[in-house]
């Protein structure tokens, strides 16, 4: 990105999501801690409840490390911003398009080398 103030929007933009990622976190922690909470207040517990926290808390640990992988992505974006490589691909040193920042701000590649690497991925 070459403008000076379009570094900053993007840089309030990526403020702004990592204000809501905290907060999701946040709220996801506060939500296992009650979890732990009510099984360590009851001395019975019934299996099926039990089992039911349980299964809440297997579908929040992987949704709360996508919001920490994204917090990271936007972290790392903030460090190009102020290193002044941000909207340079790491892979080919092309500038990335405008467009691809705005639509992703965590963007480290250029549309063709993120292809590229994502054909070389074998699929699960």
């Amino acid at each position: 990105m070459n403008s000076e103030s379009g570094t900053d929007a993007v840089r309030q933009q990526i403020w702004r999501r990592l204000d809501e990622l905290r907060l999701e976190i946040a709220r996801n922690h506060a939500s296992l801690d009650a979890l732990a909470l009510h099984g360590a207040s009851h001395d019975v517990i019934d299996a099926g409840e039990r089992a039911g926290d349980a299964a809440l808390a297997g579908v929040m640990e992987p949704a709360e490390l996508i919001l920490l992988r994204e917090a990271l992505q936007l972290e790392t974006a903030l460090h190009r911003i102020a290193a002044g490589s941000y909207g340079i691909c790491t892979d080919c040193g092309q500038p990335i398009p405008a467009a691809r920042m705005r639509a992703e701000p965590a963007s480290t590649r250029c549309l063709s080398c993120q292809q590229a690497l994502e054909r070389s991925i074998p699929p699960r």
